[in-house]
């Protein structure tokens, strides 16, 4: 005799109650995303130890500056580059808050879990060392972006109007972290084979 199940519609519950704690894993790590305040003003008092060690005078924060590198951080998250999610260019953030400048760099970074991590970092690359080190530099924002699990980083320098000329700097960025999507994948895995596929 064939054995029927006697609870399918208690099964279904069960699964879907599964598959849609998968499928949040996605989401939620996007809800606990947050800005670190903080780690900000730690980098930039790092930055200026070292700037200071090479005979260099501090930056300068700003604040409109600070609040365009944390969106900055927070596209990082979507794309590791000096391209923005939309196709522009990074340093068009710059004229999104009105910033006036002579010149610009830019670093982005993510991976490191500190201050004194990414600055480390940052260090033993020549590119990024020289955006810390420019001496043409006049202020510093810096983003730090908490999600999924990682920080985001990034450093955008300015001179502040007075010299002549336009100078943007590309360094380069660390691979995103995939683990938000393989949760969504396993809870759609779960909602095909229980409730899409017939049984």
């Amino acid at each position: 005799m064939k054995k029927t199940d006697k609870h399918p519609f208690s099964r279904k519950l069960i699964c879907l109650a599964l598959a849609l704690l998968l499928l949040a894993g996605a989401s939620l790590t996007g809800a606990q995303a947050q800005s670190v305040p903080d780690f900000a003003d730690e980098v930039l008092r790092l930055v200026n130890i070292e700037r200071a060690n090479a005979g260099l005078p501090p930056l300068l924060p700003h604040a409109n500056l600070s609040a365009a590198a944390l969106i900055r951080a927070q596209e990082v998250v979507t794309l590791q580059a000096h391209t923005r999610p939309d196709g522009r260019s990074w340093n068009t953030v710059l004229s999104d808050f009105g910033i006036a400048h002579s010149f610009a760099g830019e670093n982005i970074a993510f991976g490191f879990h500190n201050p004194a991590g990414i600055v480390a970092a940052w260090l033993e690359s020549p590119t990024h060392r020289a955006n810390i080190l420019r001496p043409e530099f006049t202020h510093l924002g810096v983003g730090a972006f908490n999600a999924n699990g990682n920080v985001y980083w990034a450093q955008l320098f300015i001179t502040a109007p007075g010299n002549s000329g336009t100078n943007t700097i590309f360094n380069t960025s660390w691979p995103a972290n995939p683990a938000n999507w393989v949760s969504f994948f396993m809870g759609f895995g779960w909602v095909w084979m229980w409730f899409i596929q017939p049984f």
